[in-house]
């Protein structure tokens, strides 16, 4: 993924190149892949605090200062969804605590808010190619893989697909 991949003056405006060829790569194709309309949607309208009282159930009705909810504070459901996201969505090792950011992602699937799913998954992919990490888990990696092989399902190797084992 260039750098200026998501500015608009730029001939590689939202596209990628995976093993020389072009995938387009922009928060509508994310969304019609996710058969998800492609109107705008507005961004989420809720406070730090409100997310904070519907991810632990009301006992706690202020976000920590310290930036991060314990995720032991968090209701059985927002646990439960939490784990998931941590390991499947947005993989992260710190599924101990709950980022603001990544709480509000928890926040819109558990209340079923209109978000749009294409920009936040856009920008966490575009902010981890721009760091260059290599030990840091991909966002998504199904979501990719699958948006990737629509376009271009030629572009699969023998040594990508799973081997099975001899009995």
């Amino acid at each position: 993924m260039a750098e200026n991949c998501n500015d608009p003056a730029s001939p590689e405006y939202r596209q990628v190149f995976v093993r020389g060829k072009c995938v387009k790569f922009s928060p509508t194709v994310i969304n019609q892949h996710l058969q998800r309309g492609t109107d705008e949607v507005a961004a989420l309208k809720v406070t730090d605090n409100e997310v904070c009282k519907v991810l632990t159930g009301g006992r706690i009705k202020v976000w920590p200062s310290k930036a991060k909810l314990a995720a032991t504070s968090l209701s059985p459901f927002y646990a439960v969804l939490n784990r998931i996201a941590a390991h499947n969505w947005v993989p992260t090792t710190h599924s101990g605590d709950v980022a603001r950011g990544f709480g509000k992602f928890i926040y819109a699937v558990g209340t079923k808010a209109k978000f749009d799913y294409g920009s936040y998954f856009f920008q966490e992919t575009l902010c981890h190619a721009l760091t260059y990490a290599v030990e840091k888990p991909v966002a998504l990696p199904t979501l990719l893989c699958n948006i990737i092989l629509e376009q271009h399902p030629d572009i699969l190797r023998s040594t990508d697909v799973p081997c099975k084992r001899k009995g």
